[in-house]
Order: structure tokens, then sequence, then C-alpha cells
């Protein structure tokens, strides 16, 4: 069924979407040149700019810390936390689980237009998100094994919104740290971040569960408590990295 509706999609934008607006007879995009870039320009070159830029390293390592969290426990280990501490079954887990991508279908749009119209800012934003996810940590980590189903599934679908849904922000402001002509090289280069999150805590947290050992088939609640020790301490890092970025959103 995933493979009809890819294919689908995939027909649906070879003849509906075109490469500009002039091809659909619209007014083409008026592009504005930097001064400051080389007219002839390499891959080499357009990195070496993204990566001297610091207020792309204050995203890039909120990245990282984001990644670890939404790869490494709620892709991975979320699962089992949930079965093996609060003994809940495979259906409820897996609809607790369905939170994060349900506050990200319904969540992002709601916001793009707070950083877009409300607060007309890319890091109010990002820093609220950032102390939200904080918080919701705190949380679990005071009681991670005696919160409420409902509470459960309140703090899923917070963790979503605060680190899901508000990637897209994150991005657009990577994109507004530099000129247009390399918006794309700077989108796709900070895109690799949150799967070196991934690529880092999964197997940190599968150590740290290992390391503890399995009572009866399950790894003992302590050992959770060690991973959402580590996703607290991470939030934190995350938030003072995105508190030392730069505001990237014009004023009108």
């Amino acid at each position: 069924m995933t493979g009809v509706v890819s294919l689908t999609l995939t027909v649906m934008t070879w003849l509906f979407v075109e490469d500009s607006p002039a091809k659909k007879g619209m007014a083409g995009i008026v592009e504005h040149t930097c001064n400051d870039m080389p007219v002839k320009r390499s891959i080499a070159g357009d990195l070496k700019v993204i990566l001297r830029e610091k207020h792309f390293w204050a995203i890039a390592i909120w990245f990282i810390m984001r990644g670890g969290a939404l790869f490494g426990f709620f892709g991975l280990w979320a699962g089992p936390y949930l079965m093996d501490v609060y003994q809940l079954s495979k259906n409820t887990t897996g609809n607790i689980l369905s939170m994060i991508a349900f506050a990200m279908i319904f969540l992002s749009p709601v916001i793009g237009h707070l950083s877009d119209k409300t607060l007309m800012s890319r890091k109010k934003v990002l820093v609220g998100t950032s102390v939200l996810n904080c918080l919701c940590w705190l949380v679990v980590l005071l009681f991670y094994k005696t919160l409420s189903i409902p509470a459960l599934y309140v703090l899923f679908f917070l963790m979503g919104v605060t680190i899901s849904s508000v990637g897209t922000i994150a991005i657009i402001a990577t994109k507004e740290l530099f000129p247009g002509e390399i918006a794309g090289t700077s989108m796709g280069t900070m895109n690799i971040f949150p799967f070196i999150g991934g690529i880092i805590f999964q197997p940190l947290m599968g150590y740290v569960l290992d390391s503890a050992g399995k009572t009866q088939g399950m790894y003992p609640p302590s050992a959770y408590r060690t991973i959402i020790w580590i996703l607290f301490v991470t939030s934190l890092i995350a938030l003072a990295s995105i508190m030392r970025s730069k505001e990237t959103m014009k004023k009108p």
C-alpha cells in the first residue's frame, strides 16, 4: 500500500510540478544576488562559506540533540520503554508513539504561522519550543515510571511539537543565514546533522540498556531513567546552543 501511494505521488509530481512559476504562466521569481559571493563557485567554496558561519553551528548542534531524541529514543527505544516500564500493550504503545507524528502533521503549519505572522521571529519559536522540550524531559525524569496514560499521551504530543514540528523553522533559519545562491546547499548541509544525532544516540542508548542487563526479558526502569537523564541533558545543550543563534527573519 505504501508503495502504491509513493508511486502515485511520484507520478503526480512529474505531471504537475514545474521547475519555475514561469512554466505555469505565473510571474517569475526575482533573484537577489549577493555581491560578496563569487561569480564562479564550487561546492567546496560554498561549503567553506557555510561551515565558517558560527550561527550555522548553533543550529547544527541543536539539530544533533534533536536528532538524538527523535531517532535515538522515539524512533527506537521509546516503545520498549513504555512496554517494559509501564507494562503497556503493543497497541497502546503504538497509539502513544503516534502522537509524535500527529504533532508534526497538525502543528507544523501552526508553528510556521506563529513564526511568520504572530511572533515574526525564527529564534523566539526555536528558543520557546526548546524551553518547553526541557520541561517535558524534566517531567519524564521526575516521574519516569509513575506517569498516567493520559499524561503520556500529552507529553509525547508536546515532544512531537518541540522535536519534529519545529524542525522546519530551523531549516528556514538556516536558509536565511545565507545568500540565495547557496540556500539549497546550506539546507542540504544542515539536513545531515539530525541523522548524526541518530547515529550517535541509537547505539549509545543501546549500550546503556545492555550495560544494565535484562530481568525476565525486560530492561529495568533504572536503565531507562539513565537514558532520560541523557536526553534531559541534551535538551539543555540544545537550548543553550539555539540561544546563541541569530535572528534571521527580516522585519517588514
